[in-house]
């Protein structure tokens, strides 16, 4: 999915090592840290965004963590595996065929859902705020994703998302 975590267990890092690690010159390039530690025998995940800021959830994230846990209990993992996160508990049903190893997430219902406009460089675009645990804005414009690697961490680091510290992004073009 594009994503590169660094999951350690127990030991929780703290946001100047998190920047250290994650900074991809001198560190391994991460897009953030997860960290396993265990609630009532069920695994807990905690992330960190590479700028040492506590995320509430990510689902590329948890994934990754199914997919390390499936590395080291191998069958013993529960399926569904509960994990808990700071969005709440999520149930993850995993699946390991000749395919490949495969997550799918119970995200939960959407909140906070309202239509947005959001002006970046030259251009005001429409979309759709709303939160699965963290916040999403969501666009369906074509000219968006044409310019998204110039768009897309404009509008995250938008002023309407202050108070979440950044929101992710997404384009959506219609096949």
């Amino acid at each position: 999915l594009g994503n590169h975590f660094m999951i350690i267990e127990k030991v929780l890092p703290t946001p100047p090592q998190i920047t250290a690690w994650c900074n991809p010159n001198t560190g391994i390039g991460a897009d953030g840290i997860i960290t396993l530690q265990w609630l009532n025998e069920n695994p807990q995940m905690i992330i960190h965004n590479a700028n040492g800021t506590r995320a509430i959830m990510c689902g590329n994230g948890i994934r990754c963590l199914v997919h390390h846990l499936h590395r080291k209990l191998g069958t013993q993992l529960a399926n569904p595996v509960l994990i808990h996160t700071d969005a709440g508990e999520r149930p993850c049903t995993w699946k390991d065929s000749h395919q490949g190893f495969q997550v799918e997430v119970n995200m939960g219902q959407a909140t906070q859902i309202k239509e947005m406009c959001l002006t970046a460089p030259q251009s005001t675009y429409a979309g759709i705020f709303l939160s699965m645990g963290n916040p999403h804005w969501v666009t369906f414009e074509p000219s968006a994703w044409q310019q998204h690697r110039t768009v897309g961490p404009a509008l995250s680091n938008h002023s309407e998302f202050r108070i979440t510290e950044g929101c992710n992004i997404e384009f959506v073009s219609p096949q």
